[in-house]
């Protein structure tokens, strides 16, 4: 052991390179923090001390994506660039614009039934409040009604019935082994993993059988022409090669989707009441009334609202962790050093996006940056510089195919709930506070203003708890 340490600490070719020394010696130090949910602070420390990398040629995805795996790769475990290309020309399709649109309906229909359910009882012109609501909650619900409607033609009502709900925890919990894995795969010697992580496979357990299920259900229901990504994906045929999805991919591609960030954007308008105060301004200036919000020039004239998701997103990113790159033969240059072939480099999307060199005062939310038309020192404005270190939904060829159905979802919720409500935190309750950092806490945690996640290969988060009143306009 000894001379293992001796040779990663000073004679192993990435030793030249600053770091923690413990994670010089295992991977059990990362594989630590991504148990403890706090792998992406973890990283943007160092990167507060010691070059990021972007999309190479000469990299690809490493290894660790094979304990996502589960019977089938998919765009985002695949590591192989021409498999990759192929199957992200395939399912690009079922996302495209077009499609987007036939899909609106759905969308809205859960939209609205969220919106009857944060303020039941309420009435227009009412002054009474609602019952606090936990917004990171109702954004999962959401979130998984529309991608198991748009994708698979299944409506399992997590907003009306606390039925299925359950399966929302266990995507968490089936995460937080992955995550550890991902940084640590020896753990799976002699089924260590399974041993330290029980809870994690019981999860695992129940929501693996679950997505097959309604994976085999709905390939049931394949010959007819129902309206929904997954039929789709059925039928379309890659443009160049005229290859198919085989069915066992099509589920790995459609559950790669469970993410939103509708639950940060809330906690940071309620934090910030003047950003607050002019969205909501814009919104209902752009719409008479909340039944004409819809996807179309009017919406995406909204620019202030995109704006306030791409602050959410960038200083809450749904996945916050590092997407690891294996270097190819041949090598790279980083930072002006040559990294040898078959190691592993990336960096933290938080770390990336929380970089002052991108974006000045980056612990403060500030849509205004991604509208700002002035120049930096080298005449680049500041939107531009923002937008080329923006990774929310990665970059380059492996960004999320589903960046699209995310936007819509997003665009439309925030100006639907924003229009037909008034909302404030949750008022002199033990609530007050929850979804953000804590006075005292470890750095990185001790920001009250900032809406907290935890890493687990996607965030897990909780609050805001927030109150809504039917607005007077």
């Amino acid at each position: 052991i000894a001379i293992v340490i001796i040779y990663r600490l000073w004679f192993h070719p990435l030793a030249q390179y600053p770091g923690p020394a413990l994670g010089k010696i295992t991977n059990l130090y990362s594989a630590y923090y991504a148990w403890t949910g706090d792998l992406h602070i973890d990283m943007w420390r160092c990167h507060e001390k010691y070059v990021i990398y972007g999309f190479s040629k000469n990299l690809q995805k490493s290894a660790s994506y094979n304990v996502m795996v589960h019977r089938a790769p998919s765009t985002l475990t695949m590591t192989c660039k021409k498999k990759h290309a192929l199957h992200r020309r395939i399912v690009s399709q079922g996302f495209a614009n077009t499609a987007l649109r036939q899909h609106e309906h759905t969308i809205m229909t859960h939209i609205k039934k969220l919106a009857a359910q944060l303020a039941p009882c309420q009435s227009s012109g009412s002054s009474e409040w609602s019952a606090q609501q936990n917004m990171s909650s109702w954004s999962n619900r959401l979130s998984f009604d529309i991608i198991s409607d748009v994708v698979f033609g299944a409506k399992y009502d997590m907003i009306g019935s606390p039925d299925n709900r359950y399966i929302l925890e266990c995507i968490d919990g089936a995460n937080v082994r992955t995550s550890v894995l991902f940084q640590a795969a020896e753990l799976t010697a002699g089924r260590l993993d399974r041993r330290l992580f029980s809870k994690s496979i019981e999860a695992r357990n129940i929501f693996i059988p679950f997505i097959k299920s309604l994976v085999k259900r709905r390939l049931q229901k394949a010959a007819a022409k129902a309206n929904d990504v997954f039929s789709l994906l059925v039928d379309v045929k890659d443009p160049e090669t005229g290859e198919g999805l085989d069915m066992n991919s099509i589920g790995g591609e459609s559950t790669t989707l469970l993410m939103a960030a509708i639950a940060a954007t809330f906690f940071y308008l309620s934090c910030y009441p003047q950003v607050y105060a002019r969205v909501k301004s814009e919104i209902r200036r752009s719409f008479p009334s909340a039944d004409e919000i819809s996807l179309g020039p009017t919406l995406n004239a909204c620019v202030y609202l995109r704006a306030c998701i791409d602050e959410s997103l960038r200083m809450s990113p749904p996945v916050g962790g590092a997407p690891w790159r294996e270097v190819l033969s041949g090598g790279i240059v980083i930072d002006g050093r040559a990294i040898p072939a078959g190691c592993e480099v990336g960096t933290s999307v938080y770390a990336l996006h929380h970089n002052p060199v991108y974006f000045p005062d980056p612990f403060v939310y500030q849509p205004e940056r991604w509208l700002s038309n002035t120049k930096t020192e080298g005449g680049i404005s500041h939107a531009r510089l923002a937008q080329s270190a923006f990774a929310a939904f990665s970059t380059g060829p492996r960004s999320c195919v589903g960046k699209g159905l995310a936007t819509a979802e997003l665009m439309l919720t925030l100006a639907t709930l924003l229009h037909k409500y008034d909302m404030r935190l949750a008022q002199g309750s033990s609530t007050w506070g929850i979804g953000g950092g804590k006075l005292g806490a470890m750095l990185g945690r001790h920001r009250v203003n900032e809406f907290q996640l935890f890493d687990h290969i996607t965030s897990a988060n909780d609050g805001p708890y927030m109150e809504f009143r039917v607005s007077c306009l």
